[in-house]
């Protein structure tokens, strides 16, 4: 089991790590910067992307010895339900990589609800990070403020 768990916290790290890249605009380049959004769907959109980028910032400050999987579990739901905000949100533009998301988020509570081997963890793991930072790959072309 605790071998799972560091597989699942070394996961958490790759994506987190995608989650807090650097996002400063260079201001020489402000002509070619996107203008801030407008709308209060896109200002939504920017909530819920900063909420799911804090969430998996929680799951990557988890402490998986002391919280268990149960910890892990919890921190994923938490995941889940920001990334559905942020589905609601961010409308058709972002879905695929949404949905990839969700899918390799919940190919990953299975693998470690069923005890599943090191090695179907470790996919879904290397499946969750990938997802994951492309997506926030994508939301990176909406300028928040």
């Amino acid at each position: 089991m605790s071998l799972k768990l560091v597989l699942a916290a070394a996961a958490v790290l790759s994506l987190g790590a995608a989650a807090c890249g650097d996002d400063d605009d260079d201001s020489s380049s402000s002509a070619t910067t996107a203008a801030p959004p407008t709308t209060s769907a896109e200002e939504a959109m920017c909530a819920d992307r900063a909420a799911l980028t804090d969430a998996v910032g929680q799951l990557r400050d988890l402490d998986i010895v002391a919280e268990g999987t149960s910890g892990l579990q919890g921190a994923l739901s938490g995941i889940r339900d920001d990334l559905e905000a942020l589905a609601e949100s961010a409308g058709d533009t972002f879905q695929p990589d949404i949905q990839a998301l969700r899918d390799s988020l919940g190919a990953l509570q299975d693998a470690v609800s069923s005890s599943s081997g090191a090695g179907a963890i470790a996919g879904a793991l290397g499946d969750v990070a990938s997802s994951g930072s492309a997506l926030l790959d994508s939301l990176q072309s909406v300028d928040c403020p």
